[in-house]
């Protein structure tokens, strides 16, 4: 669909080229019958929510746009195309992963302790990253939520704090040396990461 909608958005809707949104129009037409049928599985109510509000609206201007073309009413084609677009692109946002750069900051950071010092086991590189980890977790903390997981908000708060609290356990591992300990912490830490993907991203 992306395919279509590209040359038709930024070539023939500013060229005022009616026979391109037209032909965009009847080639989305052709896709409704597997749309309407496509059941992904969302993480939060609120992004299914979101994503069939989306669906429904562009299945809504695509069946009046498809109208309008075969009327030969260009006006009205054009004129709705904006929303098309908009809901085009609301529907494609939905189906991907959510946006939280705070979580995603701290995330890189896990990754290269984990998978480039404790894979060379490099406990002094590992100590040395503590402080980034410290101010991505502190960042984290106090980052609010994406408004998808605001339904959420209470379980979501109480699974950062689990983070948190893991960050901290290795800090107090790095603090004593104890590189059985760190190799834990570190091991907790990725499962933590992957709970949290897992539910909410």
């Amino acid at each position: 669909m992306h395919l279509v909608m590209a040359p038709a958005w930024h070539e023939g809707y500013p060229a005022k080229d009616f026979e391109a949104l037209g032909e965009s129009v009847v080639k989305f037409s052709d896709f409704i019958p597997e749309l309407k049928q496509l059941t992904p599985k969302f993480k939060t109510v609120e992004r299914e929510k979101q994503f069939n509000e989306a669906r429904a609206y562009f299945i809504e201007l695509v069946t009046k746009g498809k109208a309008a073309w075969e009327a030969g009413d260009n006006d009205t084609l054009y004129a709705l195309y904006p929303n098309l677009h908009i809901s085009f692109e609301e529907m494609a946002h939905h189906l991907l992963p959510l946006q939280f750069p705070a979580y995603s900051s701290f995330r890189t950071v896990v990754d290269l302790m984990i998978d480039t010092h404790l894979e060379n086991k490099d406990y002094k590189a590992i100590a040395s990253s503590l402080e980034a980890l410290k101010i991505k977790n502190d960042q984290l903390q106090k980052a609010p939520l994406p408004a998808e997981l605001k339904s959420m908000e209470k379980q979501v708060t109480a699974d950062i704090a689990t983070l948190g609290d893991m960050c901290r356990e290795l800090e107090e591992a790095c603090g004593a040396t104890a590189t059985k300990k760190i190799d834990e912490c570190l091991e907790k830490l990725k499962k933590l990461c992957q709970k949290f993907e897992q539910n909410y991203i």
